[in-house]
């Protein structure tokens, strides 16, 4: 126990940035970086494993208790119809929100053979690849979108969305309106650049504002980057000066844009940009964190309604994981009726006053740790996660 405690404290310090809170003074600039996060990403998953973390069909023990749904964030045309090759030779049924809402006996999972696949964020690859194999294989999922981000390059479209709805073969539910991510320190850690355009838009703090700019996919360079989290957590939003940014993303500009980042030093040429500015530090006060969070979650719930008439938006999945107890709180008074979260926080299972159910989800790698044939051990799957990002 006392080793646990040891490793879990390590890794928490270690990680927080990458892999709890997302800060990003470790985002990927190089290759070294890229495999430090994805080794950190499995000792973590070690620890979770080590600590019970996980779903108990995953230990092979008590396999009845907990409801078996697995996340898809990329799909790959291979392994995803060997992954549902598997759920059919094995007698699984895959079932949408409704099944669990109106039949307490579904979450039993392992016992009546019923299983949830996941989809988040909505990437064109929901429509391109997943829902087609879906429809083959005669399967059902359930995609968590947030409509802030619908009809963008690399996500699905309204019409898409229509079209998968219309089938049956998708259930569309919440993942906040436009998957917040909130600058939560003043500290400089980075600065977006060319390095970094491979990164999801969604997932970086910076880019609703640009949005809202009618600018979405016209980013400028020189951006920076402070800590960030998901804005469904307990920190508060960085009130930041707005003009202080600019003048980052107007000295790449006047030196080239692209190029300005071919030559060396240029992180110091800008860093030395914030020794001329005195900011004043401010974070938005309790009361606007709760209108924010409370926005994010009737938005989404509204627009997804008004989108697909007929459709009942009642299950809401936390983006990236991270929960907090304000909106564990929201979720409860605005009426979602199924709540899922991650492996390695449980302030939704935990929270006395919720009015929903709970549910965790893992990674559609475990798929292969279902009871079955062809079925697979923990360190099977983790072994193929880590040489499968090599």
């Amino acid at each position: 126990m006392v080793f646990s405690k040891f490793i879990g404290g390590w890794l928490n310090g270690r990680c927080s940035g990458a892999m709890k809170t997302l800060e990003s003074e470790i985002l990927p600039g190089s290759q070294w970086k890229t495999f430090r996060i994805r080794l950190i990403g499995m000792l973590r998953m070690i620890h979770s494993l080590w600590m019970r973390q996980y779903p108990d069909f995953i230990y092979r023990k008590n396999a009845g208790k907990d409801f078996p749904v697995f996340t898809f964030h990329h799909i790959q045309t291979t392994r995803f119809r060997t992954q549902l090759d598997f759920i059919r030779l094995n007698g699984y049924e895959t079932v949408q929100t409704d099944v669990l809402l109106s039949n307490p006996e579904s979450a039993d999972g392992a016992r009546t053979r019923r299983v949830m696949l996941t989809f988040d964020d909505g990437t064109e690859d929901l429509y391109r690849i997943a829902f087609p194999i879906l429809r083959e294989f005669d399967m059902k999922a359930v995609a968590f979108i947030s409509p802030f981000w619908i009809d963008q390059t690399g996500l699905v479209s309204w019409n898409q969305i229509q079209e998968m709805h219309e089938s049956g073969v998708i259930d569309f539910q919440s993942h906040s309106y436009s998957h917040q991510m909130i600058e939560v320190g003043p500290k400089i850690v980075d600065f977006y650049n060319p390095g970094l355009t491979h990164l999801h838009r969604w997932d970086l703090p910076f880019f609703q504002d640009v949005k809202e700019s009618g600018i979405l996919n016209t980013m400028s360079f020189g951006t920076p980057i402070r800590p960030f989290t998901s804005g469904m957590g307990d920190q508060r939003v960085l009130l930041k000066e707005l003009d202080f940014d600019v003048s980052f993303r107007s000295e790449v500009q006047s030196h080239g844009g692209k190029t300005f980042f071919r030559q060396s030093g240029w992180s110091r040429q800008l860093q030395s940009i914030t020794k001329k500015t005195t900011k004043i530090i401010q974070y938005e006060s309790e009361a606007e964190q709760n209108d924010r969070i409370r926005s994010e979650l009737e938005k989404s719930k509204t627009e997804i309604e008004a989108r697909l008439p007929g459709k009942e938006v009642i299950a809401f999945a936390y983006p990236n994981h991270i929960q907090g107890r304000i909106t564990s709180r929201l979720l409860s008074e605005i009426g979602y009726s199924l709540v899922f979260g991650g492996i390695q926080s449980d302030i939704g299972l935990n929270d006395p006053n919720r009015s929903y159910k709970y549910f965790k989800r893992v990674n559609a790698d475990f798929i292969h740790c279902l009871t079955g044939n062809q079925s697979q051990g923990i360190f099977s799957v983790m072994r193929h996660k880590f040489i499968q990002k090599q």
